[in-house]
């Protein structure tokens, strides 16, 4: 298995915190936050629900900006995709989410998942035995 340099944490655990801080953000959520700057009709940021088809430019393959945007997504519970039509690239919102949150400069969880979803969900897992329930809460405090 391998392990985080430093802290020797195995590197599944720290995936597996990733996931469950991800799973927080609803699907619609994660489009929006990651693709509203690559929106040419600037009607995304609004944006509060599903959305199915919405086009955007491709963060990935710049496409020009003078062309017709090429990536297209559905946000929907029951379908998380996207494709570029230009570059051929796809995947769901956790892939775009890998490929895209460090080249935000908002990508600190204790303040983005606050700020798109509300206060964090106290989770059950074995990583929190032994804590109070005031200490869990401070544990997502920034």
């Amino acid at each position: 298995m391998l392990h985080e340099p430093g802290s020797d944490v195995p590197l599944f655990y720290l995936g597996e915190y990733h996931m469950a801080r991800l799973n927080a953000v609803p699907i619609p959520d994660r489009y929006v936050f990651l693709l509203a700057d690559y929106d040419p009709k600037r009607k995304l940021a609004d944006c509060t629900g599903p959305v199915r088809g919405y086009r955007v430019f491709c963060p990935f393959c710049n496409c020009h900006k003078d062309q017709q945007p090429t990536f297209c997504f559905t946000s929907e519970d029951d379908e998380d995709h996207w494709k570029c039509h230009n570059c051929r690239r796809s995947g769901d919102s956790y892939r775009l989410w890998a490929r895209l949150s460090n080249w935000k400069a908002e990508t600190d969880w204790r303040k983005i998942i606050p700020d798109v979803c509300g206060p964090q969900p106290l989770l059950n897992h074995s990583a929190f035995d032994g804590m109070t329930d005031s200490t869990h809460e401070d544990a997502w405090r920034p």
